[in-house]
């Protein structure tokens, strides 16, 4: 994976609290972490929504929803 040295000034409290939220040894594992924690963050965000959008369809499909409640009356 390409790393990139970069210069930026960056929150002492902030970076304090996260240190200790991410269990990080040095700032650049808290950096790093953080910022994949983030990105993690908005793939299940998206995904979530992608799974909402698809129930939210099933529910709106009566053959589907005749299917649910015989099935649940079998069941």
């Amino acid at each position: 994976m390409p790393m990139t040295k970069r210069l930026v000034d960056i929150d002492d409290a902030v970076l304090d609290q996260a240190l200790e939220l991410l269990g990080g040894a040095t700032i650049k594992d808290t950096v790093n972490t953080a910022l994949r924690e983030l990105s993690d963050r908005d793939a299940r965000i998206r995904l979530f929504a992608h799974i909402q959008q698809l129930a939210a369809e099933d529910l709106g499909n009566p053959a589907i929803m005749k299917r649910t409640r015989r099935e649940q009356a079998h069941g």
